[in-house]
């Protein structure tokens, strides 16, 4: 439908093109290597069949992780510590279904529990450019590595964003070329910094919209209206 909408001229927010990279976890991962944002090393997979005998090749080392390259909130996403994890998931991969295996990043933790950050970019509505909205903390259960709030995870305000962290997340979105997505972003024990994913299909529940501390829909709306002001002026 998004594909037929920019086909006859009606603007969208999120193109046909920018949802499919964000939904292909590898073709995101190949995208930003390619424009030096870094990403979990990650093999993909035809089969979970495989993932056996990458480990017997001495290709990949537990731990890793292996999720499926489309989906998200946390499903289909799995920490393999030794061969007994990677049974038990195997069973959620049907032979005909691609793998993605993963290094497994050893998040950085705050009260004991591992996190990551969910960044907020949209596009300026006057000039088109992607900019930094706002962000929060995303906090995993207590002895679980995910961090996603449909699985038990919970969020925390962010007062300051890291310029590295803000430069980062506007050049995935215009990478991509995406209007608005929330960019998940992970530092890992020694500090370094991961893209994780790109969410530019999402639901921005009250309890985010409070955290960010801006309502991100209003600036999606300014963008819209700009647009079609353009659109009008242009014919």
């Amino acid at each position: 439908m998004l594909e037929y909408f920019e086909m006859i001229g009606i603007p969208v927010i999120n193109s046909a093109r920018s949802l499919i990279i964000a939904q292909d976890k590898f073709r995101t991962y190949s995208l930003m290597q390619q424009n030096n944002i870094q990403t979990p090393f990650s093999i993909l997979c035809y089969d979970i069949r495989r993932v056996w005998n990458l480990i017997e090749s001495g290709c990949i080392r537990y731990p890793f992780v292996v999720k499926k390259p489309y989906g998200g909130r946390g499903e289909g996403v799995f920490v393999i510590m030794n061969a007994h994890d990677l049974g038990k998931a195997s069973v959620v991969f049907s032979v005909t279904e691609s793998v993605l295996v993963q290094d497994y990043i050893e998040l950085e933790k705050h009260n004991g529990c591992f996190r990551d950050m969910r960044i907020w970019v949209c596009r300026n509505p006057d000039s088109e450019k992607p900019r930094f909205v706002g962000a929060f903390y995303r906090n995993a259960p207590i002895d679980r590595y995910l961090t996603n709030t449909s699985i038990g995870g919970s969020i925390a305000p962010m007062k300051v964003c890291d310029d590295e962290i803000i430069k980062i997340s506007e050049k995935a979105l215009d990478i991509i070329g995406a209007d608005v997505a929330g960019i998940d972003i992970a530092r890992d024990s020694n500090g370094s910094l991961y893209l994780l994913e790109i969410n530019a299909s999402f639901d921005t529940a009250q309890e985010s919209i409070n955290a960010i501390g801006v309502d991100v829909w209003n600036i999606v709306m300014d963008l819209v209206e700009k647009r079609v002001n353009r659109k009008k002026w242009s014919q």
